[in-house]
C-alpha cells in the first residue's frame, strides 16, 4: 500500500515543523519518496542520548518504523510516501524508556489515545498540550512514561479515552500569535510535565515540588498556583473552560496587579506581560459540585459572635468567601464554633464535607 503526507514548506520563516509517523512498518528516507528535499531536517528522539536526545538523520541514517515518531521540515514544499505493508497491530506501543517518549500514530486513520500528549502547534514552532485525545494519520505525539515499557494505546475505533473525566482547561494567547495550554484534571490519574522546544517562548504551566507541569490533578475544591512566563512583551489573554463539570466558583486572582476576575461572569482576562515578569503571578481558585451529594441543610447558626456547626461524626469545614477563595479548611469532630471576629462584614459560604456528602449553606457576617 502506498500514503501520502503533504508537506508546506516553511521557506524563509520560522517553524514549518511536523511530527510525522508510518502507517506501514517501515521505510528508508530517499529523495524519490519526498523524504530528502535539498534542504531538510529529519530527526529521531531518543532522550537516553544525553545532551544529544535529537539524532539528525544526515548524521546518522536511520529508517521509519510504524509506532514511533519523528520530526521533519523541509524549506520546499514536498510530499512523502510511504510504501509497504500496513500496520495491522492492536494500538498497543511500548515506551522505551522512562521520561519522553517520540511516538506515532501507527494507524493510516485518526485514532484516539489513552493519555495527554504533546502535538505540534499550527505553525509547527512549538509543541502544545493536545486539547482532545485524537492523533491524526501519519502525526507523532510526545507521551512522558513513569516507568520504562508503559503502554500507550491507540484506538483507530475513536474512544472516548478521558473524554468524560472533569476538567478545567486554561489557555493564553498573545497578541503576537503566541498561545500555550495546560489543564487541571480531577480524580484519579497521572499528570504531565512540561516540555517544550524553546524554554523562551511563551508557556502556561503548574509548578509543584520545584517541578513543571502541563497537567495536574486536584480535588474537587482547591486553589491553583498557574505560572506563566511571557515570551514577548506584549498584551496576553486568560481564559478557562470546564468540561463535564459544573463550577460554583471560578476566579483568577492576578498576584501582580491584585486583579480578581470572576471567570464566571467574565470568560477572559486581557493583561500585560514583560518577559521580565515572575512566573508564578496567577491564582485559579474554583469549587464545584460535580460528583458529590450537596445538600441545603441549615447546620450552621449564629450565637453572639460565633457560628455553631451542628455536625455528627468526622468532617471537614470550609469557609469560602465569595470570590471562591477558600479561608479556613479544617477538620472538626462533632459539634464546633468558629469565631466570626477575623471576618470582616459580607457573605460566605459555609461548607460542612463528610466524604461524598456536601452540605453549603449562605452566611452573613455583620
Amino acid at each position: 500500500m502506498t500514503y501520502t503526507l503533504d508537506i508546506e514548506g516553511y521557506g524563509d520563516s520560522d517553524g514549518g515543523y511536523y511530527l510525522i509517523a508510518s502507517p506501514v512498518s517501515m521505510i528508508r528516507p530517499t529523495a524519490e519518496n519526498g523524504f530528502l528535499t535539498e534542504t531538510y531536517d529529519l530527526y529521531y528522539f531518543d532522550q537516553a542520548q544525553e545532551g544529544e536526545e535529537w539524532r539528525n538523520y544526515e548524521a546518522k541514517h536511520f529508517n521509519i518504523v510504524s509506532g514511533k515518531g519523528y520530526l521533519y521540515a523541509s524549506q520546499e514544499n514536498t510530499t512523502l510516501t510511504f510504501t509497504g505493508v500496513p500496520y495491522n497491530g492492536n494500538g498497543e506501543i511500548v515506551l522505551d524508556q522512562a521520561g519522553w517518549n517520540l511516538i506515532g500514530n501507527p494507524y493510516n486513520t485518526s485514532a484516539t489515545v489513552n493519555r495527554d500528549f504533546y502535538r505540534l502547534n499550527a505553525d509547527g514552532s512549538e509543541l502544545e498540550l493536545s486539547e482532545t485525545s485524537e492523533v491524526n494519520k501519519m502525526q507523532g505525539i510526545f507521551v512522558e512514561a513513569q516507568t520504562e515499557n508503559e503502554v500507550v494505546l491507540f484506538d483507530a475505533g475513536m474512544g472516548t479515552f478521558g473524554d468524560t473525566e472533569m476538567k478545567l482547561n486554561l489557555r493564553v494567547n498573545g497578541n503576537n500569535g503566541s498561545s500555550d495550554f495546560a489543564r487541571i484534571r480531577f480524580g484519579e490519574g497521572s499528570t504531565l510535565g512540561k516540555f517544550m522546544f524553546n524554554a523562551n517562548n511563551t508557556k502556561l504551566y503548574f509548578t509543584q515540588d520545584s517541578e513543571e507541569f502541563a497537567v495536574v490533578r486536584s480535588s474537587n475544591e482547591n486553589e491553583m498556583p498557574v505560572s506563566f512566563k511571557a515570551g514577548a512583551n506584549g498584551t496576553y489573554t486568560f481564559s478557562v473552560n470546564a468540561e463535564n463539570m459544573e463550577v460554583d466558583y471560578l476566579h483568577l486572582i492576578d498576584n501582580m496587579t491584585g486583579a480578581d476576575i470572576d471567570l464566571l461572569d467574565t470568560p477572559s482576562y486581557s493583561f500585560e506581560a514583560n518577559t521580565s515578569d515572575y512566573a508564578q503571578r496567577f491564582r485559579l481558585v474554583f469549587a464545584t459540585t460535580t460528583g458529590i451529594n450537596e445538600s441545603a441543610d441549615t447546620f450552621a447558626y449564629f450565637n453572639g459572635s460565633e457560628w455553631v456547626i451542628s455536625n455528627m461524626g468526622k468532617a471537614t469545614l470550609q469557609v469560602v468567601d465569595m470570590t471562591g477563595r477558600i479561608l479556613s479548611n479544617e477538620a472538626i469532630s462533632g459539634s464546633t464554633t468558629i469565631s466570626t471576629d477575623n471576618l470582616s462584614a459580607g457573605i460566605y459560604m459555609m461548607r460542612l464535607v463528610n466524604g461524598n456528602n456536601v452540605k453549603v449553606q449562605k452566611v452573613v457576617v455583620r
